[in-house]
């Protein structure tokens, strides 16, 4: 399992201007303001795990895998955000084909 984030900072570099580590709330703000600039609606932070852990199953990496890196106790937490499209779910069948 990966190492599980303790304390107050998300990011162990400094923050553009170079004068503090960038905690969970400078974050936060600097994700709700480069949403914000770039004019993109209804995004949310979350949206990059979902999106970080439904690209990684496109890939054909394992969800027992993908659960482990995103920290899940249960699978099936895992499993929601596990979307595979009908292009992969029939690339998966026509490989047995060959």
């Amino acid at each position: 399992m990966p190492p599980r984030f303790h304390g107050s900072y998300v990011f162990r570099g400094k923050d553009r201007e170079g004068s503090r580590p960038i905690g969970t709330e400078r974050a936060a703000k600097m994700f709700r303001e480069g949403v914000s600039e770039s004019g993109i609606e209804d995004f949310h932070f979350h949206d990059l795990r979902h999106t970080f852990a439904s690209r990684l199953v496109q890939r054909g990496v394992p969800l027992y895998t993908v659960s482990k890196l995103l920290g899940h106790a249960d699978i099936k937490t895992t499993q929601r955000y596990a979307h595979l499209s009908d292009t992969e779910m029939r690339a998966a069948v026509e490989g047995l084909a060959k």
